[in-house]
């Protein structure tokens, strides 16, 4: 995929709200996932989910494969929006709109309350 981020999912039955079908919560936490790891592949930096528009087209069915696109559609200094889409056997089962705020390594300590791990600070924005 060009531009984005790409993967498959299949639910077990424990992600399963109504009998069959993903929670939709479960839902929007892999739409988050998916944006997250499309805004560190677009613009090598982690951002912090600051809004989440979604909507739920269809069902989205337990134990069967879903295809998750993320891609990048505006990125505007400390504010990069994502457009997610899952598809089921092809067919688009939900569409979101998520934002990330990109913090420097100050901010995202001051909103963890603690100090980033290690791992995370070669992540953060440059002041």
């Amino acid at each position: 995929m060009d531009g984005g981020v790409r993967t498959e999912f299949v639910a077990s039955e424990r992600y399963q709200g109504p009998p069959g079908i993903m929670h939709g919560g479960l839902v929007t936490t892999l739409a988050d996932e998916i944006a997250a790891y499309a805004v560190i592949s677009e613009t090598g930096l982690f951002g912090f989910t600051v809004s989440l528009e979604a909507r739920f087209k269809k069902p989205i069915r337990v134990l069967k494969p879903i295809e998750g696109l993320g891609r990048v559609s505006r990125n505007v200094r400390r504010l990069v929006t994502v457009d997610v889409t899952l598809a089921q056997a092809g067919e688009l089962c939900f569409e979101g709109k998520l934002k990330f705020a990109l913090l420097d390594e100050k901010a995202a300590e001051q909103l963890l309350g603690g100090p980033l791990p290690d791992s995370w600070r070669s992540y953060a924005r440059r002041a």
